[in-house]
């Protein structure tokens, strides 16, 4: 008898064995809602890399972007740059955390740091930024397929509109 359950001992070893080989070697998507009961994070359809043009002060530029979960998936991680001729003239990051109630963090390259308040609206994550005593501003992503992405960036004037400053176009690599 013992003869017997040696083989079947061995072949649940490795079936267990190829298992967690395969489950290391497959990539997972990223997705950011972290439970099972969870709803689905507005950040999943944005996150990966991506590469755009538009422009920035009536400026052509050409952009990068990329979102990623952070910190064991419980922040989302954005990182923005725009390019001239291949260099890098504007970075910034922001770490939004993903919930009911989002909220986040941007830091930039000029030495802004500005509280972030977002919400999904349809297809469309808006992110209104800023300090009251230094400038304030919304940032519209909006989403145009499975692989393109729109991008306005609009800063409050002293009367409270806003006026936009950037728009670019991005698709997903």
């Amino acid at each position: 008898m013992q003869n017997l359950t040696r083989p079947i001992r061995l072949h649940r070893a490795l079936l267990l064995l190829g298992t967690c080989v395969l489950a290391a070697w497959v990539p997972a998507a990223p997705v950011i809602a972290q439970n099972a009961g969870e709803k689905p994070s507005p950040f999943d359809a944005l996150a990966g890399d991506w590469q755009g043009s538009g422009t920035l002060q009536g400026n052509a530029v050409d952009a990068e972007m990329s979102w990623e979960p952070v910190l064991a998936g419980r922040h989302v991680r954005l990182t923005t740059r725009f390019l001239v001729g291949g260099q890098v003239i504007f970075e910034g990051h922001a770490y939004y955390r993903p919930g009911e109630e989002i909220r986040g963090v941007w830091f930039d390259g000029a030495g802004h740091i500005y509280e972030i308040t977002a919400r999904a609206e349809g297809g469309e994550l808006v992110s209104d930024w800023g300090d009251p005593a230094i400038e304030r501003g919304r940032s519209i992503y909006t989403l145009t397929g499975a692989d393109g992405l729109t991008v306005v960036d609009a800063v409050r004037g002293e009367d409270g509109e806003l006026r936009e400053f950037a728009r670019v176009t991005y698709r997903r690599e």
